[in-house]
């Protein structure tokens, strides 16, 4: 009982309180500017949580995602284009509901549904994650490394347009996570005589190279094109009665509340499922669940609701597996394992034992960030979205000086930055190519976890690999991982073979 109370006396302590109110009024900036997101900025500040308390810096880290997940709401309601991938739903009833004059009840909407999909999220975090750590504690490397397989493989199917495209950004991500010491032998590889790859790549230069640098350089290169021509944001009348939010259509909400709620939890439980994909599934049950006066996709308040509660019950929900498994549940929560580990935290079931202070004053930052979300997003819905008028040629100057900056800070080194701009330029082909880069950084992410499981199952049991099929916990994973690949791979070929009857038919 000491230890919560310490770890939240942590969270209440008044320059904590101020880097989350700071990290949450900065997500919402950057999430409803179009093209960037919360895991963007992430990346970019997580120099500066260097010199931050450990609670703070995390609780900062925290507040930037929970406020970039609203903030995309703003600009997909008003612009017609989302500030983040998991705000594109909300456009299909957002945007129509602000050219009939309610975008602001429109937004309203957006930010009650986030908090409540946040918050759900978070009580599951605080309710599941010590008990589930528990488990996790009895599981051997064999079992860890099924896990691992079975992760990736969902990642691959499910953050990418192409299964082998996501097994092949996976297997990528881990190829360079082998950049730097063997952990056995303590060996360097792949170092190619540079010492500053000795140590391997550090997850937040790369996270800016991929993330910030590759879709300034995206954008840019289309601003030629129709997809960088935004439409005019459209003006909001606050004093509108059609903007007034009644109690009747908040209760209304409350079923779609409590579903989308539960689906974005279980989504963000499953590693690397990701918001996106919460975000579309939950707009979709809640169009079939549709009543008979329902108008989705034409201005329907639902349509606004169901995404916005997933998409930020991801938010804590992915937190999860990263607290008991050590295992990142989407982008923002593989960012944070580098600001963890910075601060001397491994995530996993031992960080329950070995840092549970620090554990329970995380809890208690991300209950702030609710209450900061929900304070600011007031405020935001009237300010924020000045911030849309700020012209390109502007912003990305700028940001990318921030970058710049950012990658130097972090090593005091000139290579850092050059290697942010190898993977901006990696990041750029692989959105062209259509490779997920979301599969290659946590591939990089589980890299280091996936060799060390293996070369550890291969020393326990003297080469031995049939324990992966001995053992219950282990067989049972990797036959889900069998099945899941077989489908996928059928699932493929049909495709392809639709496709290609197509083609032969025109």
């Amino acid at each position: 009982m000491d230890v919560v109370l310490s770890g939240l006396g942590d969270a209440l302590n008044l320059l904590n309180v101020l880097y989350v109110i700071l990290g949450v009024s900065l997500g919402i900036v950057v999430g409803c500017i179009p093209g960037l997101s919360g895991p963007i900025a992430i990346a970019m500040v997580i120099p500066l949580t260097y010199f931050m308390p450990t609670v703070g810096a995390i609780g900062f880290l925290v507040g930037i995602n929970k406020g970039g997940c609203f903030g995309g709401s703003i600009s997909a309601i008003l612009l017609n284009t989302p500030g983040a991938p998991e705000a594109a739903a909300t456009c299909f009833d957002g945007y129509p509901l602000a050219k009939q004059g309610k975008g602001l009840k429109a937004m309203k909407v957006a930010l009650i549904s986030s908090v409540f999909g946040d918050f759900f999220s978070t009580c599951l975090v605080i309710l599941l994650a010590g008990s589930v750590a528990k488990y996790a504690l009895k599981m051997g490397p064999a079992e860890l490394l099924s896990v691992l397989i079975l992760a990736m493989m969902l990642i691959a199917a499910l953050e990418s347009e192409n299964f082998f495209n996501g097994v092949i950004s996976a297997a990528l991500g881990i190829l360079i996570a082998c950049i730097g010491m063997e952990p056995v032998a303590g060996l360097p590889r792949f170092d190619f005589g540079l010492y500053q790859l000795e140590s391997g790549l550090p997850i937040a230069t790369l996270g800016v190279g991929l993330l910030a640098v590759a879709e300034i350089v995206r954008q840019c290169t289309a601003c030629d094109n129709k997809e960088c021509q935004f439409e005019d944001m459209l003006s909001v009348d606050y004093k509108d009665p059609k903007n007034d939010l009644s109690f009747r259509e908040l209760i209304s909400l409350v079923p779609t509340l409590i579903r989308s709620a539960l689906v974005g939890s279980g989504i963000g439980a499953c590693p690397g499922l990701g918001s996106t994909v919460a975000c579309f599934l939950s707009y979709g049950i809640a169009e079939k669940a549709a009543k008979p006066g329902d108008k989705f996709r034409h201005g329907e308040l639902k349509g606004v609701c169901a995404p916005e509660t997933a998409n930020n019950a991801v938010v804590g929900a992915a937190l999860i597996p990263l607290f008991t498994l050590g295992i990142p549940g989407s982008v923002a929560a593989s960012l944070l394992v580098g600001a963890f580990i910075v601060h001397g935290i491994t995530p996993g079931p031992l960080m329950f034992e070995e840092h549970g202070r620090t554990v329970y004053g995380v809890y208690g930052s991300m209950i702030l960030g609710n209450i900061a979300t929900l304070l600011l997003g007031l405020i935001s819905i009237r300010v924020f979205v000045k911030v849309l008028d700020i012209p390109k040629e502007v912003l990305f100057p700028v940001i990318l000086f921030i970058c710049l900056m950012g990658a130097y800070a972090m090593e005091s080194d000139p290579f850092s930055v050059y290697v942010m701009a190898a993977f901006g330029f990696v990041g750029y082909m692989m959105r062209v190519a259509r490779f997920s880069i979301v599969t290659f950084i946590i591939g990089f992410v589980l890299g280091k976890s996936f060799e060390i499981s293996l070369q550890q199952t291969l020393l326990t049991f003297n080469g031995d690999m049939s324990v992966m099929f001995t053992s219950p916990i282990a067989l049972f994973f990797n036959l889900c991982t069998i099945v899941f690949v077989c489908w996928n791979t059928w699932s493929a070929i049909k495709k392809f073979k639709a496709s290609r009857r197509s083609v032969e038919t025109a």
